[in-house]
């Protein structure tokens, strides 16, 4: 019985080495499927993020075309801010100019009407001459015209 219980020995340990090995198997299946799964899942996560990246890419495209839009809107209004600077510029110096002219016509029109005041106060005294003149000759008239009235009278 020796060689049978020796092979029953050896098959026993064939059995054994078979059954840890069928279990180490079983195991890095169990492991194979699992990571499969974790295959799968990572995938399916995969796809997920791929199709949120179209999102996010669809997104900063549209992002960047308003932000091209707001910096043309920009260049615009600072466009439009330097013109009116200019005009503003522009026109306080033709405000100056003209406030300086209406100060000069004023100063003219002060001198015209002090010229005015003493053209008239010159013709006033004028004219007190004239009247007196005019009383003078006409009493000298009247004086005169007595005295040829009286020698006619008298002859």
């Amino acid at each position: 019985m020796g060689t049978l219980e020796r092979r029953n020995l050896d098959v026993e340990t064939d059995y054994k080495q078979l059954t840890a090995q069928y279990k180490l198997l079983n195991e890095k299946g169990n492991q194979l499927s699992r990571q499969d799964e974790q295959n799968r899942k990572l995938e399916q996560e995969v796809g997920q993020l791929k199709g949120q990246k179209k999102e996010v890419e669809g997104q900063l495209s549209r992002l960047q075309e308003a932000k091209l839009d707001v910096e043309r809107h920009s260049e615009g209004l600072r466009r439009q801010i330097d013109l009116l600077n200019q005009d503003k510029n522009f026109l306080a110096r033709e405000n100056t100019n003209l406030e300086e002219k209406v100060a000069r016509l004023e100063d003219k029109v002060d001198r015209t009407e002090l010229s005015l005041l003493e053209a008239k106060k010159q013709a006033e005294k004028y004219m007190d001459r004239v009247l007196s003149a005019n009383d003078d000759v006409k009493s000298k008239f009247e004086a005169q015209y007595s005295r040829e009235m009286e020698e006619l009278k008298d002859r």
